[in-house]
Formats: structure tokens, C-alpha cells, sequence
């Protein structure tokens, strides 16, 4: 028996109940599930009922046809995506209180701060990541990067994130806050790119024109992008951090590699 109710945390989950003999068999599918989505099983269970559930924020159908229509009409789309804005903000400013930058140098330490903490990088790849491809016609990605936007540093110019970064071939991006907004109108042209609070999140197609001389001053953002596989490390002297691949062994024009952007890969 399958059915789907939203959880705890307004994310729309399922619940199966599965009816077996077969414990071992159970056991062995469970732990391979557990691979793939955030499974919490539910107690009591008898020898021949198991009942489990599985965060929607792992699953593609947590996106709805009329969502994915949207994305695909307008380029951008707002999403509660179940996870705690808050928390990841937190990790990454004590990421950046130990690098101890200063002005310019702080958006260039803010660049791919999943790779030294662990919940940022299981946020990209196993919560974000399956909504990125769910409102893609892709069925892979590659980690592209994650950047924190401080607060008072943004753009003065409106174009699209992709303008603004030293891989060529993003596929999707998306922007979070760890407060409530409120943009009076939307802008003639392009979009604010913030979201309205906290629980929510922006995806948007690179490619989509940002207004960013609207963005409020006072707050930072943190932003993470998705590659098609065939991305490309390219120097963009708009990018302040263009050099900061050839520090894993890059060098202009090189495709991303899986060992140092994971590929994330569509499960359905």
C-alpha cells in the first residue's frame, strides 16, 4: 500500500506499506533505498508488515506537472524544498570565520564551501540535486559549485548568472536567504533573484536575466549551480575566483571532472 501526505517539515512524502515473508529481501531493499532517499522507518513493525517512509525531498515527483510546466514557461520557479535554510547558512559562515576574509576576498572564500562540509554537500547533492533534474529534461548533472553572496557586495548590472561564472554549460541554479523578503513589484526587466523567506527556494536557468541592482544590501545569499556532464572550467574575467579550479589541476578549457564535481544521476 503506497500513499503521500505531507511530513513534519511540509515536504511531501510517501509511505509504503510492504506485505512479506520475505525478511531478508525486505532488509537488502531497504538498504538500498536508504541509498537513495532519506528513509525513516516506522515502529512497531510486524514479521510480515514493514512500514516505511521516504522524504520527498529526494524524490522527483515532489515536483508537480504543473511546476515543471512553469519552470519550463518562465525559466524560473519558487519551491519549499525541505530543507533548513538556516542551518546551511550557519555552516557556511563558520566556514568563512575560519578563512577570515575581507571585502573582495570574501565572495572569492565563498566559492565551493561544499567540499570542506559535509552537510552543504549532502544539501547539493542529495536534496537540491534531485529537484534540479526533476525541472531539467536532463537525466545527469555535475556539481557545478556553491558561492556565498555576502551581504552589500552584489552586481550593479542586470544579466544572467551564467555571465557571472567561470563554467560554460550550467543547466540550473538556484539562490537561497535565511530571512523573509519583500520585493514590491517585479522589476520591467528580469527578476530579483531572492527568494520570499527562508523556506523556500529559487531555481532558476542560467541563461534567465537577473536583476540584481534590486537585490536589498543587507543580506547575503547563497547560490549553487548545476553543469550539463560536457561542462567546462572557462576563464571569465567577470569571475572573481576564475582561477580557483587550477588549484585541483585545472586549466582553461578542461571538462569537469567527476572526481571533483560528482555527477548526480536521475533515479527514475
Amino acid at each position: 500500500k503506497k500513499q503521500t501526505f505531507r511530513g513534519e517539515t511540509g515536504a511531501l512524502c510517501q509511505e509504503f506499506w510492504i506485505h512479506t515473508d520475505n525478511l531478508p529481501a525486505i532488509g537488502a531493499y531497504m538498504r538500498a533505498a536508504h541509498r537513495d532517499f532519506a528513509i525513516k522507518p516506522q515502529m512497531p513493525f510486524f514479521p510480515r508488515l514493514l512500514r516505511y517512509s521516504i522524504s520527498g525531498a529526494c524524490m522527483k515527483s515532489s515536483i508537480s506537472s504543473q511546476q515543471a510546466a512553469f519552470f519550463t514557461k518562465n525559466g524560473y520557479i519558487e519551491l519549499e524544498a525541505g530543507i533548513d535554510s538556516k542551518e546551511i547558512f550557519a555552516h557556511a559562515r563558520a566556514l568563512l570565520k575560519k578563512r577570515d576574509p575581507k571585502g573582495l576576498d570574501l565572495y572569492k572564500a565563498g566559492r565551493d564551501l561544499w567540499r570542506e562540509d559535509d552537510l552543504l554537500k549532502k544539501a547539493l547533492i542529495q536534496k537540491l540535486a534531485p529537484l534540479a533534474l526533476a525541472l531539467s529534461p536532463r537525466t545527469q548533472v555535475q556539481l557545478a559549485f556553491d558561492q556565498w553572496i555576502p551581504e552589500g557586495l552584489s552586481w550593479d548590472k542586470v544579466c544572467a548568472c551564467k555571465d557571472l561564472f567561470s563554467v560554460q554549460g550550467l543547466e540550473i541554479a538556484f539562490i537561497l536567504t535565511d530571512t523573509t523578503h519583500s520585493i514590491a513589484k517585479r522589476p520591467p526587466l528580469g527578476i530579483v533573484p531572492l527568494p520570499s523567506n527562508a523556506e523556500t527556494i529559487l531555481f532558476f536557468r542560467p541563461n534567465l536575466i537577473l536583476n540584481w541592482p534590486k537585490l536589498p544590501k543587507d543580506i547575503p545569499l547563497y547560490l549553487g549551480a548545476y553543469a550539463a556532464p560536457d561542462g567546462i572550467y572557462i576563464e571569465n574575467p567577470k569571475d572573481p575566483s576564475t582561477n580557483a579550479l587550477k588549484s585541483l589541476g585545472y586549466g582553461f578549457g578542461d571538462h569537469l571532472k567527476n572526481e571533483t564535481h560528482p555527477l548526480i544521476r536521475n533515479r527514475t
